[in-house]
């Protein structure tokens, strides 16, 4: 087995960020422009040890949130749709991550999305990954990733506003809800961090561009 330099997180995001990852212009070309979301979600190795935290509040939603759907093969752009591996741009970050043994991938997917402005938002997309439960009845139906993104746009760059829960089973086989719940700005091109004591999500929001496009899906899940 070979042995891999063990880097924290901050480092690799640093490390990425130097590799040209970050820094696009930030411009709005139009105001129903289509950006590039790509998401990876990471479990920490303290994950099982990790005493359960209060549990967040659910979000009161304006509007029913959109769902990402299966990729279907077609030559223009298709918003809320799974990208394929082609497209990703977090590969070097996931890499980074899986130099060290500390980390558990759970989740690396992408999609496609307008992002309209702060003084009229659009609905959050739901969010879900890892491991899907296997229910008693159609309403035990869970996801170990599950939760909401909420992006706008306003004239100094871009709104963020996550509202996430990693089910984790215990030792009793019951699940735990660990919840995340942040809001950031950032700019169009550069990639964010999310962070909680067990686990950890990396965003990176981008204009898309034509060669984005391709013909296979892609949705890793842990």
């Amino acid at each position: 087995m070979h042995r891999h330099t063990q880097y924290s997180v901050t480092q690799q995001i640093l490390l990425i960020l130097l590799l040209g990852i970050s820094g696009a212009p930030f411009a709005w070309a139009n105001s129903s422009q289509i950006f590039h979301v790509e998401m990876i979600v990471f479990a920490r190795e303290n994950i099982a040890t990790y005493r359960t935290a209060d549990a967040a509040e659910t979000p009161q939603l304006r509007q029913q949130p959109i769902e990402i759907l299966a990729f279907t093969p077609t030559t223009a752009p298709t918003p809320y749709h799974f990208l394929a591996e082609n497209a990703l741009q977090l590969n070097a970050t996931l890499s980074a991550l899986l130099l060290s043994n500390r980390y558990q991938i759970l989740m690396h997917s992408a999609w496609l999305q307008p992002i309209t402005a702060a003084n009229n938002p659009g609905p959050a997309v739901h969010i879900t990954g890892g491991e899907h439960y296997a229910p008693e009845s159609e309403e035990d139906e869970q996801w170990q990733i599950d939760g909401l993104l909420w992006l706008t746009r306003s004239p100094n760059g871009l709104n963020v506003a996550l509202n996430l829960l990693l089910n984790e089973p215990d030792e009793q086989h019951k699940t735990r809800a660990l919840p995340l719940v942040q809001q950031q700005r950032t700019r169009s091109g550069e990639l964010l961090y999310f962070d909680h004591p067990a686990y950890g999500v990396l965003l990176l929001i981008a204009p898309h561009t034509a060669n984005a496009s391709a013909s296979t899906s892609k949705r890793i899940d842990g």
